[in-house]
């Protein structure tokens, strides 16, 4: 049996490598923040346990996705708010738009497929990870 850190960190790289196939960085905007677009990868193991038979991008890895757009080491130390507005099927939703806008330490995020607003999260990054 693995070690408690151990296991976090394997669960975590396998949300990294296996469901984000590509993103990059659209634009910055006025406000400070950016955009990216997020390619999933709907063949990645995720969805063979995210649920089998009507696979759906689990919320941890829409978080950890923004996360990663922040940059190695970003670390949120309070969670405000997560909501998760529409389901995130990898065979429809293969691109998503990550809109990041910054207030200080605070992160705002939106997450949208196509039209359709998916997610919403809030959250304050500890101080050393911006």
């Amino acid at each position: 049996m693995q070690p408690q850190a151990t296991l976090a960190q394997s669960v975590e790289q396998r949300i990294r490598n296996a469901q984000v196939v590509s993103s990059s960085l659209m634009s910055g905007s006025p406000d400070g923040g950016l955009s990216a677009v997020v390619r999933l990868n709907p063949s990645s193991e995720v969805y063979k346990a995210h649920f089998p038979g009507f696979p759906v991008t689990p919320g941890a890895c829409l978080f950890q996705i923004a996360l990663d757009l922040l940059g190695p080491g970003a670390s949120p130390d309070a969670v405000k708010e997560i909501k998760f507005l529409s389901p995130v099927f990898p065979s429809q939703d293969t691109e998503l738009r990550y809109d990041l806008r910054f207030e200080g330490e605070n992160v705002r995020v939106t997450v949208t497929g196509g039209d359709i607003l998916k997610a919403k999260m809030n959250f304050h990054l500890k101080p050393q990870t911006l």
